[in-house]
């Protein structure tokens, strides 16, 4: 896990879109990133985004991705469950492996990103070729908070037939407990001495979210095909929007990670991961340069990943917040009923008025 030379600055993790002046952009900061992740543009939507037009770039991604030269690359298949008939349906397996087979012979791909062990499973079994060229990456969603988790996950994925990763990110709610951090890091420097463990820097979700598991499935549901949407009205109605509408103070306890608190983290850590895909390019180029820099003077809702919608209407201003913010929430209990820093800084945060843009341009 340990880096040196040049290499200690391949930190991020970050999104890759098919779009030429992002991937030129991606080019140019090749010496901050370590890996990219992308939807393999499967229509049978794999993703663990909603994603309305999956294949609509699909003959740009493997050119684009051999521009990435030696950036780690790996395919989104991070749904967190398919309809049950696709493990055994051959026309989708078949499908599936020869996208993954076209993106190894194209752009020399390390690995997949998943979710759902049944998935891995039946792609090794029907494909063991296929799988004993790719590594399988628990993505951020398979909750990974303790080294016991981690080594059994390892010895799950040897098991299938699949290449043990060699990166492998940690739950958020690890983001905020340095304690954990530090064992957890012993203890894998100590087991699996190569692997680039990172953290998810900008989601922007409630500390140990109690829909995400729903959440994650209302997605899945979508993208089969079996739901409209994924739920927006839903969360605004009774989830996650409808609290930090409620209660922007949970803002604070969200374990985010920014820019400018990077290097406290890499002591334990490797790599850090950004999000923000379906957002689109302009914004991770920002979002990307204002962590490589390790600083951001704005909005820091503009940050993050779920957030967006509120950024419309809250300001919080990332420059002025206190010198002891990551110390004084890294020692937190969560305690909030006798504490009231998080509360105290909601109540400095600017409401932003409505307003129309202007289109005269």
């Amino acid at each position: 896990m340990n880096q040196s030379g040049s290499e200690s600055k391949k930190i991020f993790d970050v999104p890759l879109l098919p779009e030429e002046p992002y991937i030129d952009f991606l080019v140019e900061q090749q010496d901050h990133i370590h890996s990219v992740h992308f939807s393999i543009c499967s229509p049978y939507r794999l993703d663990g985004r909603y994603l309305l037009d999956p294949c609509s770039q699909e003959e740009k991604l493997s050119v684009l991705l051999q521009q990435l030269g030696r950036v780690k690359k790996y395919g989104l298949l991070n749904s967190r469950f398919l309809a049950k008939r696709f493990y055994s349906d051959s026309s989708f397996l078949s499908d599936t492996c020869e996208r993954l087979n076209g993106l190894l012979d194209s752009a020399n791909i390390d690995g997949l990103v998943y979710n759902d062990h049944y998935l891995l499973q039946a792609l090794a079994d029907y494909s063991p070729d296929t799988a004993s060229a790719l590594e399988a990456v628990p993505g951020v969603n398979s909750q990974l908070i303790t080294f016991e988790e981690i080594a059994l996950r390892m010895d799950y994925i040897g098991g299938s037939g699949f290449r043990l990763p060699q990166k492998l990110i940690l739950d958020r709610a690890v983001n905020r407990n340095f304690n954990a951090l530090k064992i957890i890091s012993e203890k894998c420097r100590a087991s699996y001495p190569d692997l680039h463990l990172e953290l998810l820097a900008n989601e922007g979700c409630l500390l140990h979210c109690p829909f995400k598991l729903s959440h994650d499935a209302h997605i899945s549901l979508a993208n089969s095909g079996l739901e409209n949407d994924i739920g927006l009205e839903l969360n605004k109605k009774l989830g996650c929007m409808a609290i930090f509408d409620k209660e922007p103070e949970r803002i604070f306890q969200s374990p985010f990670i920014r820019p400018e608190d990077v290097d406290h983290y890499l002591p334990f850590v490797s790599g850090i991961k950004l999000c923000g895909r379906t957002i689109g390019s302009s914004f991770l180029m920002d979002l990307i340069t204002a962590y490589i820099n390790r600083c951001y003077e704005g909005n820091m809702l503009s940050l993050f990943d779920t957030l967006e919608w509120l950024a419309q209407s809250l300001h919080i201003d990332n420059h002025r917040l206190p010198k002891d913010f990551l110390d004084t929430l890294a020692n937190c209990d969560n305690n909030c009923s006798q504490c009231r820093y998080c509360q105290k800084l909601a109540d400095k945060c600017r409401p932003l008025k409505m307003s129309l843009p202007d289109l005269r341009r």
